[in-house]
């Protein structure tokens, strides 16, 4: 089995957390030992906004963002995806729809955006989003996002469309390694990203491929959220990013103390 090299050089923060992040162009990686790791995986991620930032806060962050730059998605993103967690299912689907204007391949804006419409009643609206989603999606080989929807679509009685994926490389790359997020032959991470069961499980099931596409994607939620990486409440927004890019949402879940 090959395996990728994905090492980067290393700097330091004054504060622990899973971030792996892009800055000034500098790869920067936040020293975490297993307990730490564990520990913030349990305390912020996969959580309710409340838990980790004051819910108003978020929108209003968010929404200050969008209005200053209209054409970034990341903040149509982030506020469609805060208002949809505080019950503001119409306001998010409107949000979220306009991330997709301006990036018509985010998966996952579909599927939210599908959710969004159907949580404020607009059945027909759903079924249109979630079947261009899922088309998007399954095209892409985004596994995780095409079965959600694929899903949310037999609940709503509309078909799932058939798609043909795109070819790529990893694809005609052959070995052993199967993405867990893509579905998709790849090649696995040289080591753990970053240490705790996280890091390991990341190692496990998601190929450097998609990590590649995690690192271009995080770059882009620092810029355009302008996220300050120094400070908790920032790193946690950019980390809760890379669980919902990698599909880890169940996993983070399942480390939870149960009762």
């Amino acid at each position: 089995m090959r395996q990728e090299n994905t090492s980067q050089p290393r700097g330091r923060y004054p504060r622990n957390t899973l971030a792996k992040c892009a800055a000034a162009g500098q790869w920067r990686v936040r020293q975490a030992g297993s307990t730490a790791s564990l520990q913030f995986a349990l305390n912020h991620a996969g959580t309710n906004p409340g838990e980790v930032m004051d819910a108003s806060e978020r929108i209003a962050q968010f929404r200050n963002m969008a209005e200053a730059d209209p054409t970034n998605e990341m903040a149509h993103f982030s506020l469609g995806n805060a208002l949809l967690q505080a019950g503001q299912a119409a306001e998010a689907a409107a949000s979220l729809q306009r991330c997709i204007d301006l990036q018509p391949r985010m998966s996952k804006a579909y599927q939210l955006a599908g959710q969004a419409l159907e949580r404020a009643g607009r059945k027909d609206d759903a079924v249109r989003v979630l079947t261009k989603g899922y088309e998007v999606a399954a095209s892409r080989g985004d596994a995780m996002p095409a079965r959600a929807m694929a899903e949310m679509l037999t609940q709503l009685g509309a078909p799932v469309p058939e798609v043909k994926a795109e070819s790529k490389a990893a694809e005609t790359q052959g070995g052993s390694f199967v993405c867990q997020r893509t579905g998709r032959p790849g090649t696995q991470l040289s080591k753990p990203p970053f240490r705790g069961p996280l890091g390991q499980h990341i190692y496990e099931t998601i190929s450097a491929e998609t990590w590649k596409q995690w690192v271009g994607q995080g770059t882009k939620v620092i810029n355009e959220l302008r996220l300050d990486l120094s400070r908790d409440d920032h790193a946690r927004i950019y980390d809760q990013h890379m669980i919902e890019f990698l599909g880890l949402e169940e996993f983070v879940q399942s480390l939870r103390p149960k009762g």
